[in-house]
């Protein structure tokens, strides 16, 4: 069976509901200081990774008795949140989901966004979730994406594509999208499934 992860990174915590609903039925990943969130919530990841530089040895003891493995990545080059999704790769990981990695450090923020293109593949689902919103990358594929009826979408070109929907409120017709020249935003879902036609390469944000 393949693996199928949700990757806790060390920003802000999401609401208790919203983390078993992103953990049920998956091998769960805590990113170094989410061990020390964990322990206080009562919750038990299969995995915690990072340098270790945000939890102390006696939770790190604590979850090892409880049956978590432990994966120290000392490189500084990298951070930790690359080295568990290249660690999911590695593994062949055919659905990754990240979580708490947007907040208030803009260069995280960005590099969360980053790594989205930088890990893309066709056969595998690879989403960043925030509390209300799913965001996913997209190169020259259609997309069929679930959707809340009057919520709010966006393509963000990464850095330009060309797009054409279906079942939003302002339909796309081959609209061309560039980074810092033109996104489109704010715009709303009149269905339950929606439709992306995507040349180029763009961030796809839908409310969920």
């Amino acid at each position: 069976m393949q693996l199928a992860a949700t990757i806790f990174a060390d920003g802000t915590p999401c609401p208790p509901a919203q983390r078993r609903a992103l953990s049920k039925g998956r091998f769960t990943i805590a990113l170094d200081g989410v061990a020390e969130v964990a322990r206080t919530e009562g919750w038990v990841p299969h995995l915690i990774a990072g340098d270790f530089d945000s939890v102390s040895k006696g939770t790190l003891k604590y979850f090892e008795k409880k049956g978590s493995l432990l994966l120290h990545t000392p490189d500084q080059d990298h951070t930790d949140l690359e080295k568990a999704i290249a660690w999911c790769v590695l593994r062949e990981a055919r659905s990754i989901w990240i979580t708490q990695a947007m907040g208030s450090r803009l260069d995280h923020s960005f590099s969360a966004m980053s790594f989205l293109r930088k890990f893309h593949s066709a056969d595998r689902e690879l989403l960043l979730f925030q509390e209300k919103q799913i965001l996913r990358f997209a190169r020259d594929q259609n997309l069929s994406l679930d959707a809340k009826v009057g919520g709010l979408v966006a393509v963000l070109p990464f850095p330009r594509c060309t797009v054409k929907s279906a079942g939003l409120k302002f339909e796309l017709k081959d609209l061309e999208l560039a980074l810092g020249v033109r996104e489109s935003v704010s715009n709303r879902a009149i269905r339950k499934k929606i439709t992306f036609t995507v040349m180029g390469e763009a961030l796809i944000v839908n409310e969920r």
